[in-house]
C-alpha cells in the first residue's frame, strides 16, 4: 500500500508538471515566437534537473541511477552503505519527479523499484538503518528477513510502475534476488497484487475520466492497451500474425541484441570517464546541467529544423483512423485520442504537421504510445532521428547524478526501430496472403522487446511485463522469440548493463556460475590465512582493541588457542603489549582457573584428534595399515585453535555495551558448567541494524570493566558452516551463492581453524592454479580421510564428489567434539 501511494504521487506530479511545461511551450511559440519558447523550455528543464542533481550530489549519492545494481548487490549478500535509508528514499522520489519532468531521456521504473526496496527494509525493521526514526518492531530484525522484505519491495515497485504483479515477481526472481524460496514467492505475489490493485483503483480516477474505483488496469507507466476498441477506441485491436513473420521477428531480435551491446559498451566507456573525472559534487551538478541543456537543444533544434508536411498528404494504415482524426468526429471534443493526433504547432502554415514534434516534444510515455498505436505513417527520417537521439541521450544520461530508469528509454529506442521495420513491411505487402495484415505498431512492440533484451539481458520478466502492461497476449510467442534472440546475440559481445555497472562500482558480486578453474582450485590455495579469531573467554579490552583495528563482520571462536596467538594484527607498541603478553588476570580470583583452563583445552585437543581405524573386508585389523596412521600428511594445513563456532561483530558490540561479563565470585568449575546466556535474543535485535559504536561502549564501561572477562560460549553460532581446506572452490561458491554467506571458516582434519574465505576470494574471473601442486583428479579420488595413504584401500579407486567426502569427514569431527 505504501509503495502504491508513493507511485501515485510520482505519477501525478510528473504528469502535471510535464503537461504544464509543453502547454506553455506551445503557447509561447504561437504568441511570442520560437526563441521565447526555446528559452522557457531550456530554463524549465535546467531548473528541475539542477534541483534533482543537488539532492543527489549533496544529500545522498546512492540515490543516483536506477538503483537496480545496488539492490541486486544487496540481495546478493553485499552490504552497501545507505542504499536503503530514508534519506535515499526522499532523494530518489523527489529526484525522479524533477528529472523526468525535465525532459531527460530516462524512466521512472528503476527509481520506483529502489523506493520499494527501501520501504520494504524500513517496514521489516520498524526503523531506518541510519537514524533513530521508527517503531519497536523486533519480529523481523534479521538479515534474512530484511532481504526478504527488500525483495518484496522491489517486486511491488515494478508492479506499481507497470501494473504487472506477475512481472514484478519474475523481475525479482530473474534479475534482483540471489536467494529464493516457495514461501517468499507467495508472499511477494500477494504483495504485488495488493500494490497493483491500489494503483489501479486510485489512479483510475485521475487518468480515466475521474471514474474512481474503475478497475481499468491503469499504471504509472502506461503504453496503451492492445485489446481493441472494446477497451479504448484509440487503441484498435492488433491483427493476428502469420508463421512467416517469425523470421522477421528473429531478425529484429538480432538487431536489438547488436544495438543493445553497442549501447552497453558506449555507456561503459562514458561511465569509466565519469568515474575518473567527475568526482566533486559541484562537477556532478555541472555535468548534469550540461546534459540537460544538450537534451533541450537537441529536442528543440531538431523539431525546428525538420520540415513540415501537409496534413492532407499524410498516409494512414487504417481508413478508420484517418476518419477519426480528420473526419466528422473530432477527438478534441472528448479528449480520447488527442494524444495520438499529429502536432504542427511549430509549422509556419495552418494544416501542416511535424512528425518530430509529435515524437520529441512530449513525454517518453506518449512517444511510445504514438509508436505503438498511431495509424499515421511516420516519415522514416523522423523515426531514425528519434531513435538515434534517444539512444545517444539515454547513453550519456544513465549514470549521471540523478535518479534514472532504463526501461522506458530502451522501449523508446526499440519502438522506433520496430516501427521502421513495420512500416516498410506494410508498404511492401499491406495485405499479403503469406504475411497477413501488417500493423506497424505491433512491430514497434517487438522492437521494444528486442532492445530491452539486448540491454538488460532479461527474458521471462520482460515478456510478462510487456504482456501485462499492453494486454497483448496474442503476440506472446513473437515477444519470447525476439527477446531470446536479442539475449543470445548480445551475450556474444558484452554483459547486461546492470552487471556491467556492478563491476564498475567495484562491488564484489557473486554470479550464478563460478569462476574459471573453480573445479580445480582448492580452498587452501585461495583462502585468507592467519584469520582474526577469539577465544571462548576474552578480556573486554582485547575485544575492543581488536574491533577498533579490524573491520571484519564475523570471527571464528576457538578453544585450545595459545593466549598470544588470537589476533595476528599489526598494532602499536602499547597495543602489542596488551595483546601478545596478556593472560587471564581477571580469572586469578577464581581458584585454579588458569591451570584448569589450560588443562581443559589440552584435553579437548587430544579428544578431537582424528584417529581412523579401518577394518579389512574380513573384519580383522590390518596392523601394517595402522602403523601408517602416525605418518604426517604432507598436504595437511596446520591450524592454531579448535573451531567452536562463529560470533558476529554486532553481537560483540552488544555484549560489551550491555556489560555482559562473567561472575568472578564463582569458581572455574562452576563457570565451565554454567553455559546459559545472560541476555535475551531480543537485546541483540533491539539494536539492529545499528549496533553500538566503540566510542559509546568506551563511554559506558568503567575502568574496571576493561579488565573483566566475557564468556562467548552462550552467544556463538556453534552450527556455523565450515569447509575442509581440500574442498574445491565450486563447493564454496555454491555455499556463498545459496546461503548468502559473507565469510566461511576453513578447518583442517583436526577441526582447527586454518583460514577464512570471504567474497573477495570469490570475486574473480579465473582462479590461478599454484605451480607447486597439481590439482587432484575428480575421477580418481579415493574414499577415506585425507591423511590416510591409498594403500589402505587395497588400490580400490572409487569416484566420489569431494564435497560429499568432506561432509562425511566434518560430521565425524562434530561427533568427536560432542564426545
Amino acid at each position: 500500500i505504501i509503495v502504491s501511494l508513493l507511485a501515485i504521487v510520482v505519477d501525478v506530479c510528473v504528469k502535471a508538471l510535464t503537461k504544464h511545461k509543453f502547454h506553455r511551450v506551445r503557447e509561447l511559440s504561437a504568441s511570442d515566437g520560437h526563441w521565447h519558447s526555446f528559452s522557457y523550455f531550456v530554463g524549465y528543464n535546467a531548473l528541475f534537473v539542477g534541483i534533482a542533481t543537488l539532492l543527489v550530489a549533496f544529500l545522498d549519492l546512492k540515490a543516483k541511477g536506477s538503483g537496480v545494481p545496488e539492490i541486486k548487490s544487496y540481495l546478493n549478500g553485499r552490504k552497501i552503505h545507505r542504499v536503503i535509508s530514508i534519506r535515499t528514499l526522499v532523494s530518489k522520489l523527489a529526484g525522479v519527479i524533477l528529472s523526468v519532468s525535465g525532459s531527460l531521456v530516462l524512466g521512472k521504473e528503476g527509481p520506483m523499484m529502489h523506493a520499494g526496496a527501501v520501504v520494504g527494509a524500513i517496514v521489516s525493521q520498524g526503523r531506518d538503518e541510519f537514524s533513530k526514526i521508527g517503531l519497536s518492531i523486533l519480529s523481523f530484525r534479521s538479515d534474512a528477513e530484511k532481504r526478504s522484505f527488500v525483495s518484496i519491495g522491489c517486486a511491488c515497485g515494478v508492479a506499481a510502475a507497470f501494473s504487472a504483479p506477475l512481472g514484478g515477481v519474475l523481475f525479482v526472481i530473474e534479475e534482483a534476488a540471489s536467494y529464493w524460496s516457495v514461501e517468499l514467492t507467495w508472499r511477494t505475489f500477494f504483495a504485488t497484487i495488493v500494490c497493483a490493485s491500489c494503483v489501479d483503483v486510485i489512479i483510475s480516477g485521475v487518468n480515466d475520466n475521474a471514474e474512481w474505483g474503475l478497475m481499468s488496469q491503469s499504471a504509472v507507466i502506461s503504453f496503451g492497451s492492445f485489446e481493441g476498441a472494446s477497451r479504448d477506441p484509440c487503441y484498435p485491436e492488433q491483427p493476428p500474425y502469420r508463421f512467416l513473420q517469425l523470421p522477421i521477428f528473429i531478425l529484429m531480435g538480432a538487431v536489438g541484441g547488436l544495438l543493445g551491446a553497442s549501447f552497453n559498451a558506449f555507456n561503459l566507456y562514458i561511465s569509466k570517464l565519469r568515474n575518473r573525472y567527475v568526482i566533486d559534487p559541484r562537477v556532478r551538478v555541472l555535468e548534469t546541467l550540461a546534459v540537460s541543456v544538450l537534451t533541450s537543444v537537441m529536442f528543440f533544434g531538431f523539431v525546428l529544423a525538420y520540415p513540415c508536411r501537409a496534413a492532407k498528404d499524410a498516409r494512414f494504415t487504417s481508413a478508420d483512423a484517418e476518419q477519426a482524426l480528420y473526419g466528422t468526429v473530432d477527438p478534441a471534443t472528448n479528449g480520447t485520442c488527442a494524444h495520438l493526433r499529429p502536432e504542427g504547432t511549430f509549422c509556419d502554415a495552418v494544416g501542416q504537421i511535424n512528425d518530430l514534434e509529435s515524437l520529441l516534444l512530449t513525454s517518453l510515455d506518449e512517444t511510445v504510445q504514438q509508436l505503438f498505436h498511431s495509424k499515421l505513417v511516420f516519415e522514416y527520417s523522423a523515426l531514425a532521428i528519434t531513435g538515434l537521439v534517444a539512444m545517444f541521450l539515454a547513453c550519456i544520461t544513465y549514470g549521471t547524478s540523478i535518479p534514472s530508469g532504463l526501461f522506458v528509454p530502451a522501449i523508446t529506442i526499440g519502438s522506433t526501430m520496430g516501427r521502421i521495420v513495420g512500416q516498410f513491411v506494410w508498404e511492401m505487402a499491406p495485405h499479403s496472403h503469406l504475411l497477413g495484415d501488417i500493423d506497424p505498431g505491433t512491430y514497434a512492440l517487438l522492437g521494444a522487446a528486442a532492445m530491452l533484451g539486448g540491454i538488460t539481458r532479461m527474458t521471462i520478466s520482460i515478456v510478462v511485463i510487456l504482456i501485462e502492461t499492453t494486454n497483448n497476449s496474442t503476440y506472446a510467442i513473437p515477444i519470447m522469440v525476439t527477446i531470446m534472440t536479442a539475449k543470445v546475440i548480445g551475450d556474444q559481445f558484452t554483459e547486461g548493463l546492470y552487471d556491467m555497472h556492478i563491476e564498475l562500482q567495484g562491488i564484489k558480486f557473486i554470479h550464478n556460475t563460478p569462476p574459471k578453474n573453480a573445479h580445480k582450485a582448492q580452498v587452501r590455495d585461495h583462502m585468507a590465512r592467519n584469520p582474526v579469531v577469539f577465544n571462548m573467554f576474552e578480556r573486554a579490552s582485547d575485544i575492543i582493541d581488536t574491533l577498533r583495528h579490524c573491520s571484519h563482520n564475523g570471527f571464528p571462536v576457538v578453544s585450545d588457542l595459545p593466549l598470544s596467538r588470537s589476533r595476528p594484527l599489526e598494532r602499536t607498541e602499547a597495543s602489542n603489549r596488551s595483546l601478545h603478553g596478556r593472560t587471564l588476570l581477571a580469572l586469578e580470583s577464581i581458584e585454579g582457573s588458569e591451570d584448569q583452563l589450560q588443562r581443559t583445552q589440552s584435553f579437548a585437543q587430544h579428544r578431537l584428534r582424528r584417529h581412523h581405524i579401518l577394518r579389512s573386508p574380513s573384519g580383522s585389523r590390518d596392523q601394517e595399515n595402522l602403523a601408517d596412521l602416525g605418518e604426517e600428511d604432507p598436504d595437511e594445513v596446520q591450524g592454531f585453535g579448535v573451531f567452536e563456532g562463529t560470533i558476529l561483530r554486532s553481537q560483540l558490540l552488544v555484549l560489551l555495551y550491555e556489560r555482559v561479563f562473567i561472575d568472578e565470585s564463582k569458581t572455574f568449575a562452576e563457570q565451565m558448567q554454567q553455559n546459559d546466556a545472560r541476555i535475551h535474543w531480543r537485546d541483540f535485535y533491539k539494536y539492529y541494524p545499528r549496533s553500538p559504536s566503540i566510542n559509546d561502549i568506551c563511554d559506558r564501561l568503567s575502568p574496571e570493566d576493561f579488565n573483566r572477562i566475557v564468556d562467548l560460549r552462550p552467544y556463538l553460532n556453534a552450527s556455523a558452516v565450515t569447509v575442509h581446506h581440500s574442498v574445491f572452490m565450486t563447493r564454496v561458491h555454491q555455499l556463498f551463492r545459496h546461503l548468502g554467506l559473507r565469510h566461511l571458516t576453513v578447518v583442517n582434519t583436526s577441526n582447527q581453524v586454518v583460514g577464512v574465505v570471504t567474497r573477495a576470494q570469490l570475486h574473480c574471473h579465473e582462479f590461478v592454479m599454484p605451480e607447486s601442486r597439481e590439482s587432484p583428479d575428480l575421477q580418481g579420488s579415493y574414499v577415506g580421510p585425507a591423511n590416510l595413504p591409498p594403500s589402505l584401500f587395497q588400490n580400490q579407486v572409487v569416484p566420489v564428489d569431494p564435497a560429499l567426502l568432506h561432509a562425511a569427514e566434518h560430521s565425524g569431527s562434530q561427533l568427536n567434539q560432542a564426545a
